[in-house]
């Protein structure tokens, strides 16, 4: 005897409202195992600049440290040129699901706002904070056969002769940097543009340019190589790194400090459990005994880890630099 319903099993009142909850639960259930599981894969992150230089360095160190925390490996993916914007397009036009992340910089995330005309994204509005990482004074630079001794004699010699002497710039951040000088020091100057620090690095001790507005980690392997002269480095006090080179005040420009900075992202709309998540990580990293060991071998200040305080911080920035550029008479590109 073939009866089928006879082997077919009895459901009950209690598995059919079992089943019916079932099949409303698995897209909530699928995202909030996701978010826990964050990572699982390797995790992208953009670099606004060209490989090589001092923020590929210290962004494959924390990447090292990140690995370490989650398993997952990390993926530097440097995209130079257009100020950053490259780099801002690629991590906007990826999926918001926090494996792909920006190594971000004041130019991107501050200073192109008081530059640019238009920018093709609000940088509050269209990333998530995650942490501040590391700022860095620059130090003004030039060839070693260059007749500039002091950074005094850069102020004179383009007093003497306005709009005639040049100072390459890196980025929108350095450009500021560099106008901030001139302002607070009285002289007037021919901007040339770089897609790096690392070649602005090269148009100084080439002679491309006259004095160079660098980072000191992108200088330092020059200075101390004998190929490269700094002029004056732009903070309060003098670095371990360079013990002979003067402050800026030092150097007759008083209460002029600038340093670059760099900071982590993601786009808007990364789940707020997997902000969370990331923040606190590069919060972990960032006040880890090594990892200030090292960035104080690199001689650049850490900064505050955490979303909070790079928020804050942002906002600083842009309304700081909007009005140097608006000072300095500094004409929107």
């Amino acid at each position: 005897m073939n009866n089928k319903n006879a082997a077919q099993p009895v459901l009950k009142r209690r598995d059919v409202l079992t089943l019916t909850a079932g099949a409303l639960l698995p897209a909530v259930s699928h995202n909030a195992l996701a978010q826990n599981d964050y990572p699982n894969r390797f995790v992208r992150w953009i670099l606004p600049f060209p490989p090589g230089g001092g923020t590929e360095l210290s962004a494959r160190f924390i990447g090292k440290k990140f690995t370490e925390i989650t398993g997952q490996p990390v993926v530097i993916d440097s995209r130079g040129g257009a100020n950053g914007i490259i780099a801002v397009q690629a991590v906007l036009a990826a999926p918001a699901d926090g494996y792909t992340l920006m190594f971000g910089s004041n130019a991107t995330l501050a200073t192109n706002a008081a530059l640019l005309k238009t920018l093709p994204y609000d940088p509050l509005v269209d990333f998530q904070p995650l942490s501040l990482v590391i700022q860095s004074p620059i130090v003004f630079l030039t060839a070693t056969g260059s007749p500039l001794r002091k950074l005094g004699d850069f102020v004179v010699a383009a007093k003497s002769q306005p709009d005639r002497h040049t100072i390459g710039s890196g980025s929108a951040g350095y450009h500021l940097m560099g106008a901030l000088l001139a302002r607070k020091a009285g002289f007037t100057y021919i901007n040339v543009p770089y897609k790096s620090a690392a070649e602005t690095v090269l148009a100084a001790i080439s002679g491309q340019v006259e004095m160079g507005v660098v980072d000191i980690t992108s200088a330092m392997p020059l200075i101390r190589g004998g190929k490269a002269r700094a002029l004056a480095i732009a903070s309060e006090r003098r670095n371990p790194g360079l013990p002979d080179v003067p402050t800026a005040a030092e150097a007759g420009v008083p209460e002029y400090t600038a340093a670059p900075w760099n900071a982590i992202i993601a786009p808007r709309g990364v789940p707020q459990a997997i902000v969370t998540k990331l923040s606190a990580i590069f919060e972990r990293i960032m006040a880890m005994p090594d990892t200030r060991a090292f960035f104080s071998e690199q001689h650049v200040e850490i900064l505050k880890g955490g979303a909070e305080p790079m928020r804050a911080f942002q906002r600083e920035e842009i309304a700081k630099w909007i009005q140097i550029a608006a000072d300095a008479n500094i004409e929107k590109q």
